[in-house]
């Protein structure tokens, strides 16, 4: 089970306060990648005026909020794709395998791997085959036995 944290924070594309931190909230949804300086450039304030804004109505810095969003992204594709964990990190913006697993593993308090293995539809498919043919074998041997 997961515990609470400071990135628990609501995700919505609106926050009742200031239209250029919703706008920011919104472009940071579609593009995590994306920096607080072409945020502030494009809604008309400084970058250091801008992150004290956003951490004032959401509760995070941008690049917090930022990571948030490629992590829980991340993870979702670790539940729903055969891809690797390198390509997910890569696919996410993080390039880096040693801050990604870092990052994950303080996220959600496992490392990608084991999540990918817990959560994974094609490790869960694997792992009922296996079973399968596990079972198969051992009617086989217990059949042989009570002739």
């Amino acid at each position: 089970m997961r515990k609470t944290n400071r990135h628990d924070f609501v995700k919505n594309d609106r926050v009742d306060t200031d239209r250029r931190v919703n706008y920011g909230l919104r472009k940071l949804q579609r593009d995590p990648a994306t920096n607080a300086a072409a945020i502030a450039e494009r809604v008309g304030l400084s970058v250091s005026r801008f992150q004290h804004l956003f951490k004032k109505s959401v509760g995070v810095s941008v690049r917090a909020y930022s990571l948030e969003l490629k992590l829980e992204k991340a993870a979702y594709l670790l539940r729903t794709t055969f891809k690797t964990v390198k390509e997910i990190r890569n696919k996410v913006g993080i390039s880096d395998s040693s801050n990604f697993s870092r990052h994950f593993r303080r996220r959600f308090e496992i490392s990608p791997t084991e999540f990918q293995k817990r959560n994974s539809r094609f490790y869960q498919q694997k792992a009922e085959s296996t079973n399968t043919k596990q079972l198969r074998r051992l009617r086989a041997v217990t059949s042989t036995f009570s002739r």
